[in-house]
């Protein structure tokens, strides 16, 4: 490991503020913002994914968070519930005791492990997967199998190298606050009470749909085109959206949206997020 002495100030500055403000990531929107921010200045990428196991090795859940468009069959690629590079990225790691891989298709001995050649060549597959996508770099850190809890597995596709600090040095550093913010936020979804929605006249039709294409990654004049209006119009619309919403960016806005977009009457939410179904099926039966 690198002397942390030998960083820079700013280098450190933003290591210590991505660690610190971990510890306020509760929610689905705030692990959006928080990997959109401080992680996203330590550790550049376009998409984050990440899975969360029981102890079994059935998948509770899978999300994926991105600031940027990115096309739709990719995402189901990564993401598809038993096939998706994700899910096959994180067996991987189960089986290979969790250390953390560095996947990038122009060096691919750096992302080679020990033990056994059956997980090499494994890996060497999930490799040629990920350029054929155009995903790489990849950056995959996994708890490994954590004996009576929950485990996980996080990918950062298409990560910026080089990185001011190695990136296989910040997967060890981060993944206990990576795995601890994904344990919150699935709890909190799974245990809260339903919240109260909002009403149907916080936003206007055109604010929804402008809030919609912003949340996919769309710019003002990209947005614009789509609906036949000028970029100024879009701008005034985001404005008067992020009043009634009491926001100040559109970064917050989609985090908003994402959290409750049942709320704001979108109708694939229930399709946004798969989860993958667990390997062991119980069926109960009732009188």
């Amino acid at each position: 490991m690198s002397n942390l002495l030998d960083l820079s100030p700013q280098t450190l500055a933003h290591v210590h503020h991505a660690l610190h403000s971990a510890g306020g990531v509760r929610q689905r929107r705030d692990i959006f913002l928080w990997s959109q921010g401080p992680v996203q200045t330590c550790l550049p990428h376009t998409l984050m994914a990440c899975v969360l196991l029981d102890d079994r090795g059935n998948s509770v859940s899978l999300d994926c968070f991105h600031g940027t468009v990115i096309d739709a069959h990719i995402l189901d690629e990564v993401m598809a519930p038993q096939t998706g590079l994700l899910a096959e990225l994180a067996q991987h790691c189960q089986q290979g005791g969790g250390a953390p891989l560095l996947i990038d298709d122009s060096a691919p001995a750096h992302a080679m492990t020990s033990p056994a050649r059956a997980i090499g060549v494994s890996l060497e597959r999930l490799t040629q997967r990920c350029a054929r996508l155009e995903l790489g770099p990849a950056l995959v850190v996994s708890t490994g199998v954590l004996a009576g809890g929950l485990s996980s597995c996080f990918v950062f596709f298409k990560l910026a190298l080089p990185t001011a600090v190695p990136p296989l040095e910040l997967a060890r550093m981060f993944l206990p606050h990576f795995h601890l913010a994904l344990c919150r936020s699935w709890g909190a979804e799974t245990k809260s009470v339903t919240p109260m929605p909002l009403k149907a006249s916080v936003l206007t039709k055109r604010q929804l749909q402008i809030l919609n294409w912003a949340k996919q990654g769309k710019t003002n004049f990209e947005i614009a085109a789509i609906l036949d209006v000028s970029p100024l119009t879009v701008k005034n619309h985001l404005q008067q959206l992020f009043k009634r919403l009491n926001v100040h960016n559109r970064t917050q806005a989609v985090a908003k949206f994402m959290a409750d977009p049942v709320a704001f009457g979108d109708p694939g939410a229930h399709e946004a997020r798969p989860a993958l179904p667990n390997k062991k099926a119980k069926v109960v039966q009732t009188d």
